[in-house]
């Protein structure tokens, strides 16, 4: 994954700020969203896990309890390390189930401006 290609498909898109948890399938926290677009996303992932195959995850909205999770199949385009524990990782979404609960909170981040909350949804 090359960070100059990095830098062009994280622009290519129009992405909102997206604060999600980021869980595996067991439900145990890998870490979370930094944004989100219809076509990929960008998380804070713990070092240790391997993404240089297609992946699932659990996206579980940090600020609402009105959108239930939701499990996403993502293919990695990118990674670079962030610190010490966390590295970056861009990514083209898959797939998603269910789409109905993917542009629900697409539309939540997009409404709640710059920080993705929203006191009332």
């Amino acid at each position: 994954m090359n960070s100059q290609v990095a830098q062009i498909e994280r622009r290519s898109s129009t992405r909102v700020v997206a604060f999600c948890q980021v869980l595996d399938l067991e439900y145990n926290c890998l870490g979370i969203t930094f944004d989100l677009s219809p076509e990929g996303i960008c998380l804070s992932l713990v070092n240790t896990f391997a993404t240089e195959n297609d992946f699932l995850v659990i996206l579980s909205p940090a600020y609402t309890k009105h959108i239930p999770n939701l499990v996403m199949k993502i293919r990695p385009v990118w990674r670079r390390q962030n610190d010490s524990q966390y590295d970056e990782v861009g990514g083209k979404i898959l797939q998603v189930w269910t789409k109905e609960i993917f542009y629900t909170l697409l539309s939540y981040y997009q409404k709640g401006g710059p920080s993705g909350l929203l006191v009332n949804f």
